[in-house]
């Protein structure tokens, strides 16, 4: 079980292993790592760019084309994950809400941040208006299901916002790039403190211990793991906190 796990997860298919028997059983997610299943969606889109790079450089000389463009993925990817989503429900069969979270499912995130890259000028110009826009929408989706069709766009505004906006300085990479491996290592470490009981004993110890463990995880995979992997040229290993 082991093997299988390791192997669907280096081939990017963590939605075929996601558990190992006998470990964090009972809990409210099972999942190893519920993080890991991202990995492949994000690789796919990268992969994806091959198909649309070179339909966006033709569209992008005619007037509305992008955006039309753009928006029919964006419908497509919402109407795959809200088909797959009701088959769930209606069966009772979890692999319907696996396909869901699959690709095209996941696509108008991807066709929303490229949005923002594109008409980055423009977007940089109404950032309040965006900004609230992306929050009022975000907080829909949360009450009412007919809203959720709208969540990566409330996102993609969010995102912006918090993105351009300007404001002070803060050294944040001044012991490296920990943002990757916060990502990769706070599931499992949280799981283990759910599984210690630690959170239904002691909820403050254990919101300390999750975030001090995982920042000490971070910091130890950017110094021997991430930060040697990269080329002497790389920015991200001359940046000391300026």
């Amino acid at each position: 079980e082991i093997a299988g796990y390791i192997g669907a997860n280096l081939a990017f298919a963590n939605f075929l292993v996601p558990t190992l028997p006998g470990l964090f059983e009972g809990q409210r997610f099972e999942a190893v790592n519920g993080a890991l299943w991202t990995l492949k969606i994000e690789v796919m889109f990268y992969l994806s760019l091959v198909l649309l790079g070179p339909i966006c450089a033709r569209l992008a000389g005619r007037r509305g084309g992008l955006l039309i463009f753009f928006c029919a993925i964006y419908v497509a990817s919402e109407l795959w994950r809200f088909g797959f989503e009701n088959l769930a429900a209606r069966e009772g069969d979890l692999f319907y809400a696996q396909l869901a979270r699959q690709l095209p499912g996941q696509m108008a995130f991807f066709v929303c941040g490229i949005g923002l890259w594109v008409w980055k000028h423009k977007v940089q110009r109404h950032l309040p208006w965006i900004g609230g826009a992306g929050a009022v929408l975000c907080l829909a989706s949360v009450f009412w299901p007919w809203a959720e069709f709208f969540r990566p766009l409330g996102l993609a505004g969010l995102v912006a916002w918090m993105a351009w906006t300007r404001g002070p300085r803060l050294p944040v990479t001044r012991f490296g790039d920990l943002s990757y491996g916060i990502y990769i290592v706070h599931f499992p470490i949280i799981q283990a403190l759910i599984g210690l009981s630690l959170f239904e004993a002691h909820p403050a110890i254990g919101v300390v211990a999750a975030i001090g463990l995982t920042l000490a995880a971070s910091l130890a995979l950017w110094v021997f793991v991430e930060r040697p992997a990269l080329a002497p040229s790389s920015l991200y290993r001359q940046t000391r906190g300026d």
